[in-house]
């Protein structure tokens, strides 16, 4: 029930190897204030979490192992604290939910882009940028909405059509919109 925490404070304090072992992590369970905190931890007492402890900030991701899609769930609000802390949350099938920490963030969407190279994720979209300074440009758009998936057409779904044509009136003007689309090389 208290996995949030020992992910926290395997990103705190960091075991020299086997960091995967609780053992090395209950002496420091004193360090964070979890005061009216109920485990296991719900998202909707993060804030509170953040508060009380204000040293740390957290972000949660999602891991949907139906679909296999990870999405961000709570981003922080606070940014340039002493610790900054990315967690995957992970369901079975009853509902139970696993906090685990998340030591390398491009790693872990590296998948979505070609890039070769560390890539920066903004937290709030999960796009991989590759240069730091995008990323702040990116961030500072992001930061106004809630944390979003950004979903792909998949393959043979990727078509839009209009087809409500009797629902047109005949006006003298007409706009022209251009839509994202992935376009598949040709030979020429």
């Amino acid at each position: 029930n208290k996995c949030f925490l020992y992910a926290i404070l395997a990103q705190t304090h960091r075991a020299p190897y086997n960091r995967e072992r609780v053992k090395y992590y209950t002496d420091h369970l004193n360090t964070l204030n979890t005061d009216g905190i109920e485990f296991p931890m719900k998202i909707r007492q993060i804030p509170k979490f953040e508060v009380q402890n204000e040293h740390l900030s957290i972000n949660v991701l999602y891991y949907d192992c139906d679909d296999k899609y990870i999405a961000p769930l709570y981003v922080s609000k606070h940014r340039d604290r002493q610790h900054h802390v990315n967690l995957l949350l992970i369901e079975n099938e009853q509902g139970d939910t696993h906090y685990i920490l998340v030591t390398n963030l491009s790693a872990l969407v590296a998948g979505r882009t070609k890039y070769e190279g560390k890539s920066f994720v903004c937290p709030y979209c999960l796009h991989c940028m590759s240069k730091e300074p995008v990323l702040k440009e990116r961030m500072t758009r992001c930061m106004g909405h809630k944390p979003q998936v950004v979903e792909y057409p998949k393959e043979g779904n990727n078509i839009l059509k209009f087809t409500k044509w009797f629902k047109t009136l005949p006006v003298p003007f007409s706009v022209y919109m251009d839509f994202e689309s992935f376009l598949t090389p040709t030979q020429n």
